[in-house]
């Protein structure tokens, strides 16, 4: 009788080198079919110019985690000055975002992870020797990000400035 049990599996039947072989002809054809899924696509992509600033909300409504997520994590792990710096900016620019479209939860992600990355967040584990660079970058964003959009905020300015100080 034929069962599941008894049948050896298709990895058992080849040899190392054969699914190796088996591998490298599959992703060139994966490969030759992408490029020309994309080689069709250009030639009928339309592309609409935004002219209204209220086109932005619904693109940052899709994409504010996938951004999130995308700068949040070479910012905690990164060390190099540019990087922070960029993934700062990012930061501060997408709260600025949030909060002129008054998208609470983006701007409570976003404004609560630069309060994080401040170092500052819980007065009684603050240790001066452990503060780097990175963390008095991101004081400063907390800062560029509550004096311009102080007003859009809608908690007070001083819950950011006790983070702070």
């Amino acid at each position: 009788m034929f069962t599941a049990a008894n049948h050896p599996s298709f990895a058992e039947l080849l040899s190392i080198k054969d699914r190796r072989v088996a591998f490298l002809l599959e992703s060139k054809e994966i490969l030759k079919r992408t490029q020309a899924l994309f080689s069709e696509k250009k030639r009928h992509a339309v592309f609409v110019h935004a002219t209204r600033v209220e086109h932005v909300k619904p693109m940052f409504e899709n994409a504010w985690v996938a951004i999130f997520a995308s700068i949040s994590g070479p910012l905690q792990d990164s060390e190099d000055p540019i990087m922070i710096s960029l993934c700062l900016r990012a930061f501060t620019h997408a709260a600025h975002i949030s909060c002129i479209f008054y998208m609470d939860l983006p701007r409570d992600a976003f404004m609560t992870t630069l309060v994080k990355y401040t170092g500052l967040s819980s007065p009684r584990d603050i240790k001066v020797s452990a503060l780097r660079q990175k963390n008095f970058e991101a004081v400063r964003a907390v800062l560029d990000v509550t004096n311009m959009d102080a007003n859009y905020l809608k908690v007070p300015r001083f819950h950011f400035d006790y983070a702070i100080f």
